[in-house]
């Protein structure tokens, strides 16, 4: 039995055949076609895992696995046949034999060259787009080799505690005031002695250049209302920057940002971004099974990533923000439809968020009419002092869609209970 697997990591796409046939419409290739190969070895919600999977599927002694994509992810699917293949027991009922097509085997820095040099056509083409010079910045941009890793979580969590346990000395301060809170990015320089630091205005002029950093120090610049990022460089222990440079940035928090400022930055590292979305994108930054607090309201995901439960108490906004519209224009990707809305599950006069978690494609006659009403109901609750809870469940018909099929809207006060269900229909 042969399983080919084709393997896009940039694309986040995989294909699959079985003896030469696409098996793409299977159940298991759809769980596996949108997910980091990594993320497909062990058990999770509805899913047993690669191995137990494809051996239920296939039901064969020996499956040889032909692989097409990056050398480090072929390797990561050896050894983890390997260590199925050394294993014994009745659930171990088939062998896994990996090879992979020849030439077929990609590394990041080839990918990158091919880029770099396809790229660099542009200039003489004939469309006027690709040889501008914006796009050739926004590329040279892109195509730094700066891995960013965000540490996000409430004020006074323990991030900057845990930052300073990876770079191994107590650099950042303990606690910050949720008012004073800088935007702190810390820089990997291989074999640099100490850390120095920068800080900046939110336009990014240098305010204080570069001199060796003590933590008093950091705790004046923290101090300082007119300094809004703090860069610090130095040598982060255990981490090589051959290929990559990490950056490790310190956020205020997704829900006790002092500005609007603080907030985009926040969201737009943890995911929760303004910004073009694409299908990759959505699926990328949609984490399976977990719980967000954001401005008040805790959202559910599920174990495909996707919002099915919001509870919170709504609140007027005690400033007009910005409206997310490229999120608006864009939520759902390839399952949204013509006649969708990006509809705010919690409404921004209740105080619902202006990010992708908050935002899904909804009905345009549903979103201004029947939801509308709902949230208005809740807005005069609110304005009559009657301190309302909101509960919002999200129903999904398609297993791997992220169009909401519908809603139950339920709205509670020490004395009355409202509830009200909507379907989420195409062009109602």
């Amino acid at each position: 039995m042969m399983l080919s697997i084709s393997y896009n990591p940039y694309l986040l796409e995989s294909r699959f055949q079985v003896n030469g046939k696409s098996a793409n419409k299977t159940p298991w290739a759809q769980y596996l076609r949108r997910r980091r190969l990594q993320t497909w070895f062990y058990p999770a919600p509805n899913w047993k895992g690669f191995a137990v999977e494809i051996q239920n599927a296939l039901n064969e002694r020996e499956v040889e696995i032909e692989f097409t994509g990056r050398k480090i992810d072929y390797q990561d699917l050896q050894l983890f046949c390997d260590q199925w293949n050394n294993q014994s027991g009745k659930d171990h009922k088939t062998s896994f034999i990996l090879r992979a097509l020849k030439g077929e085997l990609r590394e990041d820095k080839n990918v990158l060259q091919e880029l770099d040099k396809l790229v660099a056509t542009f200039k003489d083409s004939p469309v006027e787009e690709l040889r501008s010079e914006e796009l050739q910045r926004s590329y040279q941009q892109e195509r730094k080799n700066d891995f960013d890793m965000a540490v996000v979580a409430t004020m006074s969590s323990g991030k900057s505690t845990l930052i300073n346990a990876l770079l191994g000395r107590d650099l950042l301060p303990a606690a910050n005031d949720a008012t004073t809170a800088k935007i702190t990015r810390i820089h990997d320089c291989d074999n640099k002695e100490g850390f120095t630091v920068e800080c900046s205005t939110r336009q990014g002029e240098i305010l204080y250049k570069s001199r060796p950093v003590t933590p008093d120090l950091l705790d004046e610049y923290n101090k300082d209302d007119k300094v809004f990022y703090v860069d610090l460089d130095g040598d982060i222990p255990g981490i090589s920057g051959s290929m990559l440079r990490l950056n490790i940035l310190d956020t205020p928090g997704p829900n006790n940002s002092a500005t609007q400022e603080h907030r985009d930055v926040t969201n737009k590292v943890a995911g929760f971004r303004v910004g073009n979305i694409s299908e990759k994108t959505v699926h990328e930054y949609r984490i399976p099974n977990a719980e967000y607090t954001l401005d008040g309201f805790t959202y559910h995901t599920d174990d495909q990533g996707r919002v099915t439960l919001i509870e919170g108490y709504p609140r007027f906004p005690e400033e007009d923000s910005v409206r997310n519209q490229v999120d608006q224009r864009t939520s759902g990707g390839l399952d949204r439809v013509d006649s969708d809305d990006g509809g705010h599950l919690v409404a921004k006069l209740l105080g619902g968020d202006a990010s992708w978690l908050n935002i899904v494609p909804m009905d345009a006659r549903l979103n201004r009419g029947d939801y509308k009403s709902m949230e208005l109901t809740v807005a005069k609750m609110l304005e009559n002092g009657e301190n309302p809870k909101i509960k919002i469940e999200v129903r999904y018909d398609d297993q791997q869609g992220i169009r909401p099929s519908g809603f139950t809207y339920t709205v509670e006060t020490k004395d009355k209970k409202i509830q009200k269900v909507f379907d989420n229909v195409c062009g109602r």
